[in-house]
């Protein structure tokens, strides 16, 4: 097998297994460089790290022996015969610097996992936010992919490799609410049944995602329409007092804007985000809620 194959093999192997490892340009890691225990990026990178990428290699079926005729390939090119010419002796020179404190938290599944550290400052997304983003704006192709995929898991992994590879500053990190986890769970579950044109899905995800979160934790929605209840009141009365004190409100001039308003109450009401409470305010306005 030439060196072009074994990359393709590889590539397509990580493509069908949404590797965080796969770029359409080229694998993100460079295991020619990886398997060199002399070089300055083997020898910088944490054990920890290099535990994870073979777990994440051997998830995604690319075997030792693959990697072990790219290895030789590699040392054949760059004629290095000093380097090891074997995958299972440079694979032992990274597990004799394994400890207990390595092998813990090696979730290859987990997103913040995914993450190569090297913007100073990303942009961080919860499971949650990055999973309603990527199902609201999904286009035919990957609604398609993660409707073939039956295994949760696989699903999970496509919506984080389809958030991910699109940016790669974004920081993907667990939820803080283990209800949350739920709802992403449930999100997936109902991928067949999700309407698949984009323009008419706009705000769908995002309601439905309220919507179980109402199921699952009761107190959720009670308190969300006590919200709405107070801002109702606070609108129509015109209580500006009140609404200063809301965070939809808390970074405008309420008093210079109510007084240039035409309409002052509508003005108020645009203001509100968020399409679970914008649905229930319209409902005790009892006007029509339009996405």
């Amino acid at each position: 097998m030439s060196e072009l194959d074994i990359w393709k093999e590889m590539n397509e192997r990580l493509l069908a297994h949404a590797s965080w490892l796969y770029d359409e340009d080229g694998p993100r890691l460079d295991l020619s460089t990886f398997f060199d225990p002399f070089s300055e990026e083997f020898l910088e990178m944490p054990t920890q790290r290099k535990i994870l990428i073979l777990k994440e290699l051997f998830f995604c079926k690319v075997e030792p022996v693959l990697l072990s005729a790219m290895y030789r390939l590699y040392c054949d090119q760059y004629m290095h015969e000093d380097l090891y010419t074997d995958f299972g002796q440079a694979l032992l020179e990274i597990l004799k610097a394994v400890n207990v404190e390595d092998l813990l938290e090696l979730d290859i599944h987990d997103p913040s996992n995914w993450y190569p550290g090297k913007e100073v400052n990303p942009l961080r997304e919860t499971s949650n936010q990055a999973t309603i983003m990527v199902l609201e704006g999904m286009m035919p192709e990957l609604h398609e992919q993660l409707k073939a995929q039956k295994n949760l898991l696989m699903r999970k992994r496509l919506v984080y490799f389809n958030r991910v590879g699109n940016s790669k500053s974004i920081l993907i990190v667990p939820n803080e609410d283990p209800v949350l986890d739920q709802v992403d769970e449930e999100l997936l579950k109902r991928v067949d049944s999700i309407e698949p044109d984009v323009k008419q899905r706009y705000g769908e995800i995002q309601l439905m995602a309220e919507d179980i979160h109402d199921e699952l934790d009761p107190e959720h929605k009670k308190e969300r329409l006590a919200l709405a209840e107070l801002l109702y009141k606070s609108i129509e009365s015109m209580d500006l007092e009140t609404l200063k004190t809301l965070p939809m409100y808390r970074n405008s001039d309420v008093d210079h804007f109510v007084d240039i308003k035409l309409d002052p109450k509508k003005w108020l009401y645009s203001c509100v985000h968020g399409f679970a409470l914008r649905r229930d305010l319209c409902k005790l306005r009892g006007v029509e809620f339009i996405k």
